[in-house]
């Protein structure tokens, strides 16, 4: 949810010779494909997106709170990552926005959108814009509820609350990957390794999914509680001690 060589390596090393040793062979290939192509009748289509590769913009934040991410959504669990297609001219304007990758949530999509198309919205090229051309970029806009002020405040009937919409936005999902446990668990690895070192962090990583079972079956029997202590509770369980 949230992480210079002097050399390449040798591998990676081998993978550009073989791809310099192959251009000869692509490039035959791609003649035969586009005969065959024109033979059928099809036009060719570029790859989705139409662009040189495309770049990321820095990610977006939305609090709760927010007018893209009202705090009354926040509050009954909704939250996501709505991943965008944008395209931007040289000279910074956006010329259209659609959805590449959905949050799951038909509000925080449509809110994204709204975001993207509002007045007032100020967009900065990467430097490796095409000169003068129009360019795909993907952008991310992040809906979270949590975070790192927020976190220690969050009471277990917050997390039911969080739960409960995601089995049903991701029925096929582990609910172990609910954002405020992934939080949780960054938060304290980082812990683990500065004070403890990456012995303790891997026998952290280990207990995982048995802390967060066990923190959310403690939180759905006491929604009172508060979810970090909960958590940090059923951890020294399993000889974790943060």
């Amino acid at each position: 949810m949230y992480p210079d060589a002097s050399a390449l390596p040798s591998f990676i090393v081998a993978l550009l010779l073989a791809a310099g040793q192959a251009g000869a062979t692509l490039e035959t290939k791609a003649e035969e494909t586009k005969a065959e192509t024109e033979i059928a009748g099809v036009a060719a289509r570029p790859p989705f997106p139409v662009a040189k590769p495309v770049d990321r913009l820095p990610h977006k934040m939305f609090k709760p709170g927010d007018i893209y991410y009202p705090e009354e959504l926040a509050k009954s669990g909704v939250q996501g990552e709505v991943k965008l297609d944008i395209v931007l001219s040289a000279e910074g304007k956006l010329l259209s926005a659609k959805i590449a990758g959905s949050s799951k949530s038909d509000e925080l999509d449509k809110n994204a959108l709204s975001y993207a198309n509002a007045e007032g919205v100020k967009w900065s090229l990467p430097e490796n814009h095409p000169k003068g051309e129009n360019a795909h970029y993907l952008l991310n806009l992040v809906f979270f509820r949590d975070s790192v002020l927020t976190i220690n405040l969050k009471t277990c009937a917050e997390l039911n609350m969080d739960l409960s919409y995601f089995r049903k936005a991701n029925p096929d999902d582990d609910v172990r990957k609910v954002a405020s446990l992934e939080l949780i668990a960054s938060l304290f690895t980082l812990q683990l390794m500065k004070t403890r070192g990456a012995a303790e962090a891997l026998k952290y990583a280990d207990s995982l999914d048995a802390i967060n079972d066990d923190t959310i079956r403690a939180c759905a029997e006491k929604p009172d509680d508060r979810m970090i202590e909960t958590y940090v509770k059923m951890a020294k369980n399993h000889k974790i001690r943060f």
